[in-house]
């Protein structure tokens, strides 16, 4: 019930930040935060997080893993939350963010199992899914690895924009 709630609000948050990334990686700049200036695009060489971002990426953590439980997301929330965040490697993002959803897979796993039971659990579905990301994930990773970081970027918000109209659209109308 609260995943059907919130996915509306998802889907809108989604498509915003697909909008966002798009247009930085497009025009290569972004909005500062006075509106007036312009900033140019990050540089693609790696940037520690600062004392300032380890709160706010933290609970960007907390709301991806959040929504994943409830309805999935964590990979479509943390990666554009990060790309957004500033100076950053697309590329790390996306390869961080896969690494961190391992451990946030196993906690939300083993507390499903401890509060449902394993019969709760569709077996034949777990099996055709890890089939399948089996095949992607190496592919993927592949991909990520030889393709420019302003290709991936446009790709991010292009994906974003594609996917969330149509979430959206059928979250309401159900």
């Amino acid at each position: 019930m609260l995943g059907k709630t919130i996915k509306p609000f998802v889907s809108i948050t989604l498509l915003a930040m697909g909008i966002l990334i798009l247009y930085r990686f497009i025009a290569g700049k972004i909005p500062s935060a006075s509106g007036n200036n312009t900033i140019s695009a990050p540089k693609d060489a790696m940037v520690p997080l600062s004392h300032h971002e380890v709160p706010w990426v933290s609970a960007l953590g907390f709301v991806a893993a959040f929504m994943d439980a409830v309805g999935g997301g964590w990979g479509p929330i943390a990666t554009p939350g990060l790309i957004l965040t500033g100076d950053h490697e697309r590329c790390k993002i996306v390869r961080s963010v896969n690494l961190v959803q391992f451990f946030v897979t196993i906690a939300e796993v083993l507390t499903f199992i401890l509060v449902l039971g394993l019969e709760q659990f569709r077996w034949d579905m777990v099996g055709a899914l890890l089939l399948g990301g089996a095949v992607a994930a190496p592919t993927a990773a592949f991909l990520c690895k030889r393709m420019p970081h302003r290709v991936l970027g446009i790709l991010i918000g292009i994906a974003l924009m594609r996917f969330n109209p149509r979430t959206l659209v059928l979250s309401i109308l159900r």
